[in-house]
């Protein structure tokens, strides 16, 4: 009977061992649980600021010589390459003092200047929205437009050839990386975000 007992507080003991041991295995899943969700929120918020990164905006408000020209420009990146950029400008006449309508005559215009572009616009009577998909690997002039108002029209001037820099000029087939782009920009007094 001796060997009985002895068995029987064997047998507990393994017991109170096993029970401890599984109290610590079940302590380590919520833990290797709780630990593997922060691993995966991190890798989503990871991606979504990395997918947002892919993306820059910046924006010019020009009021002079009787226009105001609110420029956005979103470019679209692929690594250290522009997939594209949409150009939207919208132009309004500052002085309404006059019979002329400026409008009809600035879209003409730009119809000549972009009819080989991806562009479309759409007009009413206080403003022209000009909407630019600039896509394909050659150079684009970002700020080619500039008006003026003159004693019996207006003067339009477009931006060829960007010799000095200073109208932000971008070529599809370079490489930019986003802070290039913002420098470029900046010399064209675009803000970015």
């Amino acid at each position: 009977m001796a060997n009985k007992k002895n068995i029987k507080k064997t047998v507990s003991k393994k017991q109170k061992t096993s029970k401890k041991n599984n109290k610590k295995n079940n302590k380590k899943i919520p833990l290797i649980i709780i630990s593997i969700s922060i691993i995966i929120i991190l890798v989503i918020i990871s991606s979504i600021f990395i997918i947002k990164s892919k993306k820059l905006t910046c924006a010019k408000v020009v009021s002079e010589n009787g226009f105001k020209i609110n420029s956005k420009v979103i470019f679209k990146l692929n690594n250290k390459k522009i997939d594209s950029i949409n150009l939207t400008r919208t132009i309004s006449v500052v002085d309404s003092n006059t019979s002329i309508n400026y409008l009809p005559m600035i879209k003409s215009s730009l119809d000549d200047i972009y009819k080989e572009d991806n562009y479309s616009n759409s007009l009413d009577d206080k403003k022209i929205t000009i909407n630019l998909l600039y896509n394909k690997n050659k150079k684009y002039i970002i700020d080619n437009i500039f008006i003026e108002k003159e004693d019996e029209g207006i003067s339009f001037n477009v931006v060829k050839n960007d010799i000095n820099g200073n109208y932000a000029t971008f070529d599809l087939s370079k490489v930019y990386t986003k802070d290039s782009i913002k420098k470029i920009l900046k010399r064209a007094n675009y803000t970015c975000n």
